[in-house]
């Protein structure tokens, strides 16, 4: 899943519609990571599965993201062996974020 939104994520960097921010930076309470995520005009929490490891890690620094992707929600399946995502995998993940920027 990690695969599949990274290479979502960088096309939306490559089409200006986005910024990649470090959300191990946000978790681990670095100040600047924080105080640059809740100046932002808007922070995309992209999830793989349910148990919404970005979501959590955002709310628990008090950063409500303004939008909220579960890769599993759009029919993907979660695959932890494969390292090349399937490249429709990764347009239906950008199909939707493009919708909601």
């Amino acid at each position: 899943m990690g695969q599949i939104i990274n290479e979502a994520a960088k096309v939306l960097v490559s089409k200006k519609m986005g910024k990649f921010s470090c959300l191990a930076g946000v978790g681990s309470h670095g100040e600047g990571f924080i105080t640059s995520a809740r100046k932002a005009d808007r922070v995309v929490a992209l999830d793989g599965c349910a148990a919404k490891c970005s979501y959590k890690t955002l709310n628990h620094a008090r950063i409500e993201p303004t939008i909220h992707v579960i890769v599993t929600d759009l029919g993907i399946k979660k695959d932890n062996e494969t390292l090349n995502p399937i490249q429709e995998d990764v347009n239906k993940v950008l199909r939707l974020l493009e919708n909601r920027l």
